[in-house]
């Protein structure tokens, strides 16, 4: 039995290993590990491990070809007020021109699909050093089945928009 709260990761679970059976956990990472006990593994993601510090006794990282994270899984985020120009200026001195580009592909991929974190849905952008991007996008939906997609392009929005356009619609 695998412990994940995501129907995201259940679904590509499935599609790797038909055979696995699942259970619901909810809660923080420590309450998650702690299922442990119970189960015979859990999914959760390595950002948060590793934020966290914490190395459970036997990891065995899935890379984000086999399963495809939910849209920015990792990136910190800072928000302010849209009028606080000094907080805005002292902001944008720390941001990562790097990370802003790959999420905003991913952004624009979810955005298209019409989703939340509760879609059964993820988008993996990586940018390379010519600058060009790599997109993996991947949709279980309703109905069944596990859609996956890579896409290539420049132009971080377009590239989302049209990974979400490919994994919109049905394949051959």
């Amino acid at each position: 039995m695998v412990g994940t709260g995501a129907p995201r990761r259940r679904a590509q679970l499935a599609d790797l290993r038909p055979d696995l059976r699942f259970a619901e956990i909810r809660g923080n990472i420590a309450t998650r590990i702690a299922r442990l006990a119970d189960l015979d593994a859990v999914v959760v993601a390595v950002a948060a491990l590793d934020r966290l510090g914490l190395s459970p006794e036997v990891v065995d990282p899935l890379d984000a070809e086999r399963m495809v994270p939910q849209v920015g899984q990792g990136v910190i985020a800072v928000e302010c007020r849209h009028d606080d120009a000094v907080v805005a200026a002292a902001l944008d001195r720390i941001a990562h021109a790097h990370t802003g580009v790959v999420l905003s592909a991913e952004r624009a991929c979810l955005d298209r699909l019409g989703g939340d974190c509760d879609l059964r849905a993820g988008a993996h952008a990586r940018l390379a050093p010519d600058r060009s991007l790599t997109m993996q996008g991947v949709l279980a939906p309703t109905g069944g089945g596990l859609r996956r997609v890579t896409r290539q392009g420049t132009d971080p929005r377009e590239l989302g928009r049209q990974g979400a356009q490919d994994l919109l619609e049905p394949g051959p």
